[in-house]
């Protein structure tokens, strides 16, 4: 049912270097082996790091694939295939304990899975749709991390709406609660949103971060809708065509989606986050 790759594939992804990596959850190490390479179809292609049963592998490539479909309808075709890397947890109290991304060459995705997960845990989990979210933009540095989680905090509800497990309004009310409970971490008006988030990650309170980050796209959705009666998902869209094999930084990013939507929504944001207090930029929700 499945073929293994060539040797050579094997070596090169073997020794291929990481950049940017993204957490969505606390990290934890594995071991590493040689991988099981394996062809898949729609852009996807698997490496079973971990040994499982085939009746496993079956679950979790109809779970990554039925993902996979709902983030380019929401987000737009992705200009490249994915590598998605399945890791065995030990943690049984949840179906995806960690994820992560590797956006170098190899464009990667990786998940650790607990081994007796069923396909409706799986699909109903956020894990996955997340870290495909980051694959939508690049890396834009440590130093802009906040915007980078807050994305991919934002846009995979967008893409659980599509998937059934959201509505409109409960969407609406999940992130304007959480960002709202988030403000209590961002109270000192010394610091901007963006040394604020820094300083939250050094204290691994990375929840405060994607979710307070989150507000950035959360605002800029309300903006567009108001302006140019399109979503954020429309300007992802567009953006994945144009620029995503393009742009190397934030500013460069924040650039194409302004270019996009011909105005100067994002810029604006984009200095509200990094250059004024950030019990300003806070107090905008209410």
């Amino acid at each position: 049912m499945r073929q293994l790759c060539c040797i050579l594939a094997l070596l090169t992804i073997q020794a291929c270097k990481h950049d940017g990596t993204d957490h969505s959850k606390d990290a934890h190490q594995s071991a590493e082996i040689e991988d099981e390479l394996v062809s898949s179809e729609k852009g996807l292609i698997w490496h079973y790091d971990d040994e499982f049963e085939a009746s496993q592998q079956d679950i979790y490539e109809r779970w990554l694939t039925d993902v996979h479909e709902a983030c380019t309808v929401t987000l737009g075709e992705y200009p490249f295939d994915m590598n998605v890397h399945f890791h065995k947890s030990s943690n049984r109290s949840v179906p995806v304990s960690f994820g992560h991304t590797r956006r170098n060459e190899f464009n990667e995705l990786h998940f650790y899975v607990n081994p007796e997960a069923t396909y409706d845990e799986l699909i109903a989990d956020w894990t996955a749709q997340h870290e495909m979210s980051h694959h939508s933009i690049p890396f834009v540095g440590k130093k802009f991390q906040w915007f980078s989680e807050g994305y991919a905090t934002y846009m995979s509800r967008r893409i659980m709406i599509l998937q059934g497990f959201y509505t409109e309004e409960s969407f609406d009310s999940l992130y304007l609660n959480n960002i709202i409970d988030k403000k209590r971490f961002y109270s000192d008006s010394t610091l901007t949103f963006s040394e604020a988030s820094a300083k939250l990650f050094k204290q691994s309170n990375y929840g405060a971060v994607y979710w307070a980050g989150s507000g950035f796209f959360y605002k800029a959705d309300q903006l567009l809708q108001e302006h140019h009666n399109m979503r954020m998902e429309d300007v992802i869209k567009k953006y994945q065509d144009c620029c995503r094999l393009k742009d190397k930084n934030y500013r460069s990013v924040i650039r194409s989606f302004d270019e996009i939507i011909n105005s100067d929504i994002f810029s604006t944001l984009s200095d509200q986050y990094t250059l004024a207090p950030c019990t300003e930029v806070m107090a905008a929700f209410n």
